[in-house]
């Protein structure tokens, strides 16, 4: 599965969202013909969520902006990242909002990031979530 190709398709697919709620998302494939071994359909399901949620994050961020980053690890694993420059998550509920109909957003279903997990999971993977620097949420993907 070729990640060009897969965020390109997000990008149209979700232009409607981020347009509205005036978020720039821009993308990065390095090496640009990195690929993954996933269901087309569970990743995009999995990124979509990702990138909604981070959607959310910003919306009381002026010019809020996601970055949708693949490339490899030290270990040669490839990896995708959805980087946000929102307010971030607090250290003490990183670990929660894995946890099914936990939320910190006012109207969400606390479902999204525990299903990233199982697709991930599903893969032979994990999800990481991190603080960006600068400040944000950076959640790591990895195959």
């Amino acid at each position: 599965l070729k990640l060009e190709r897969v965020f390109s398709r997000l990008k149209r697919l979700l232009a409607a969202d981020l347009d509205g709620r005036g978020v720039t998302l821009s993308t990065s494939v390095e090496p640009a013909a990195l690929e993954v071994d996933a269901d087309p359909e569970l990743l995009d399901q999995a990124l979509i969520n990702l990138i909604r949620n981070a959607i959310e994050a910003l919306r009381d961020t002026a010019e809020g902006k996601i970055a949708l980053v693949a490339s490899r690890d030290f270990d040669g694993r490839a990896t995708i990242q959805v980087i946000d420059n929102g307010p971030g998550i607090p250290p003490d509920q990183r670990e929660k909002v894995f946890v099914p109909f936990f939320t910190t957003k006012r109207q969400g279903s606390g479902i999204g990031l525990t299903l990233a997990r199982q697709i991930m999971t599903v893969h032979g993977g994990m999800i990481v979530l991190s603080e960006t620097a600068g400040g944000g949420t950076t959640v790591t993907l990895k195959f």
